[in-house]
């Protein structure tokens, strides 16, 4: 701020998506100087033994760990499984994205 840019600040990176996309928008919308945007976040959020520690950092959560996580997190899919309505949102991201090349 002290050298004249926007300073975006996101208190909950973890669950609020609805900030972060406001934080987005808001960026967008500031023509006239460079916009940072501050998250905030935990880190491991949803790790139900790892989160807020350096053992989520640098290092695997574990495949007992993990599963605990999704467990928390309430994600239903496997390792690595991704949902079809995943894929499907990201390709009309892409092919709007296209048509504005």
């Amino acid at each position: 701020e002290a050298y004249g840019w926007q300073v975006i600040t996101v208190a909950d990176g973890n669950t609020d998506v609805d900030a972060i996309r406001k934080a987005i928008k808001d960026a967008k919308a500031c023509t006239n100087k460079p916009t940072l945007i501050k998250v905030k976040t935990i880190i491991g959020y949803g790790s139900p033994n790892k989160a807020d520690s350096h053992d989520a950092h640098g290092a695997p959560l574990g495949k007992d760990e993990a599963q605990l996580t999704r467990n928390q997190l309430g994600w239903k899919y496997g390792e690595f499984e991704v949902p079809q309505s995943v894929y499907d949102v990201f390709r009309a991201h892409a092919a709007e994205g296209a048509k504005k090349q």
